[in-house]
């Protein structure tokens, strides 16, 4: 019995670790725009960035963006995780 609970565990194990690698591929949608800076998530998880032109222009001044800019709030009512990966994309793309 303790072998079986052993194997169980092990199994478990493995599978929570690779539950998540699937959402590294997702599509990321960068577009300039003159109305406020804004990130929606579609239905198929792909992010679509819509920043606003001064905004990427502070940005750029600064030479770094923080998670707050992109709407994050970090307060633990929400889910921010769209923000965050919004704010490392927009990083990457302009080498923040």
């Amino acid at each position: 019995m303790k072998n079986l609970l052993i194997l169980f565990l092990f199994v478990f194990k493995i599978s929570n670790v690779n539950g998540q690698i699937d959402d590294q591929s997702k599509t990321v949608v960068i577009s300039l725009t003159k109305k406020t800076t804004r990130v929606d998530q579609d239905v198929d998880g792909s992010l679509n960035i819509k920043i606003n032109r001064n905004d990427l222009k502070k940005f750029e001044r600064q030479g770094f963006i923080r998670y707050g800019d992109m709407g994050a709030t970090g307060i633990g009512v929400s889910d921010d995780m769209m923000y965050i990966m919004a704010t490392h994309a927009l990083a990457n793309r302009y080498g923040f």
